[in-house]
């Protein structure tokens, strides 16, 4: 990963903020770390300069990491309305780079004055007002940076929700190259305002179930290998969720084990959501921009890191991202599919 230590947050967005007096929240579904520590973090802030913040998110969470902290989103605008106080004046998307990754909020923006705060190097840029810092190791990165650029302190519990984003997206530190010091620097005062490591370490890693360990070995098992163990797949099935459940998913260790694997560039997740669509998770290590190849097929990401939904079973999405590398690559193998 490539980050650049100097950005700091557009005038225009501080502006935005500042008028503001009521602010909706949200971010992209099946949220991760970083998604709702931005928006958790961000909320804790506003409110500390006397504004209103309603974080919004569709529940449940599926990430194990993640769900002690539902009770503090609201899962509807209805349940929002209910509250005869709140009259928004602002909406901010966190962590979004395509509207239609909001899932059943997609309409907001056309509702509210919007402002995007994103990391995401492609995506259809949409809302008012665009934060895109592409080379940001997380969006609780640039949220560090809003709050510092606008001459307040960081609070513990804040802290600890933007060390979360931080640790979330760059694997613990692990996805870093040489240019991530200022991550590694973020890091470090974080902890001085209160952050623990050692608390998100066990958030991220800890506290899984023993079924979630062998439903990590059924898909380790599965995995296969193609253009010379270049690239790896592996699958879920809908069997699989029935079985385990989809809370007991643990898409981080996964790739993490199959990252371990000599010579491998990239890997592909492909989960099974519905008889004839499937989600799909791509990571590369480090010559294949996998953000690019989701772009393809409608999702957005990373260079190293992307994903996207689209309709098929899982053999025929594994076929069509088996001949997608192969224009995207160097990868070359003669077998048959």
């Amino acid at each position: 990963m490539n980050h650049n230590e100097n950005f700091t947050a557009p005038p225009s967005i501080m502006e935005e903020i500042e008028k503001s007096r009521s602010v909706l929240l949200t971010g992209h579904t099946d949220p991760d770390g970083d998604c709702i520590g931005s928006q958790l973090a961000l909320a804790s802030f506003l409110r500390r300069l006397g504004k209103e913040a309603y974080p919004l998110a569709e529940l449940p969470f599926r990430r194990d990491e993640i769900n002690p902290f539902q009770e503090r989103f609201l899962e509807n605008i209805p349940d929002f309305k209910k509250n005869q106080e709140a009259h928004p004046d602002l909406l901010i998307v966190l962590d979004v780079s395509t509207q239609e990754r909001l899932g059943r909020f997609a309409s907001l923006p056309e509702q509210y004055p919007t402002i995007i705060i994103d990391h995401h190097a492609s995506g259809t840029p949409f809302g008012r007002h665009q934060w895109i810092e592409a080379s940001a190791a997380s969006v609780t990165l640039m949220i560090y940076t809003l709050i510092q650029a606008m001459g307040e302190k960081i609070e513990p519990e804040e802290a600890q929700f933007l060390f979360l984003g931080l640790a979330t997206d760059t694997g613990f530190f692990r996805h870093l190259d040489e240019k991530g010091g200022a991550a590694l620097k973020a890091a470090g005062e974080l902890t001085s305002f209160g952050a623990s490591p050692k608390e998100i370490y066990s958030l991220i890693y800890g506290n899984r179930s023993l079924a979630s360990r062998k439903y990590l070995g059924k898909l380790l098992d599965r995995a296969e290998t193609v253009y010379n163990g270049q690239v790896l797949f592996t699958y879920e099935y809908l069997k699989d969720q029935r079985e385990f459940g989809k809370e007991e998913r643990d898409s981080d260790s996964l790739y993490q084990q199959l990252f371990g694997v000599a010579g491998v560039e990239v890997v592909a997740y492909i989960r099974q959501e519905q008889s004839d669509r499937c989600s799909v998770g791509l990571r590369s290590k480090h010559r294949i921009d996998v953000g690019t190849l989701a772009r393809e097929y409608g999702g957005g990401g990373h260079p190293r890191a992307a994903g996207f939904e689209t309709g098929g079973s899982v053999r025929s999405v594994r076929n069509s991202l088996y001949q997608h590398l192969a224009q995207v690559s160097d990868f070359t193998e003669g077998e048959s599919i």
